[in-house]
């Protein structure tokens, strides 16, 4: 399976310069892994609290890709908290699959900008 994305966004924010798209790329690469490692080491210190807005942020950037895969999932995590449930290990591993996958994408549209 490989979610697709729009990058219409992240286009217009570059004012559709080529070279700063990548770089907003690369950097939505990091965040996003960075705020998965945050949500793995609140699950595994019990930091339940944090788990909402850390999931709502990930949907941000999920939004921001165009990544409609990854919105529908936070969007089914945040009403599975909102209803009293809570993340887990396999929420993760899901969350990294999506995630690899978006990679793998964003890698074969630069690859479209011949500019890697």
């Amino acid at each position: 399976m490989e979610p697709s994305i729009d990058l219409t966004y992240i286009r217009q924010m570059a004012y559709m310069d080529d070279f700063l798209m990548i770089e907003l790329l690369q950097n939505w690469e990091i965040d996003v892994n960075e705020r998965i490692i945050f949500i793995e080491q609140a699950i595994h210190n019990n930091k339940a609290q944090y788990f909402f807005k850390m999931i709502h942020e990930l949907k941000t950037s999920f939004l921001i890709i165009g990544s409609g895969h990854g919105l529908k999932y936070c969007e089914f995590l945040i009403l599975n908290l909102s209803n009293g449930g809570t993340l887990t290990q396999l929420d993760i591993l899901k969350l990294k699959e999506i995630y690899t996958e978006i990679v793998k994408n964003i890698a074969g549209q630069k690859l479209n900008l011949k500019l890697i």
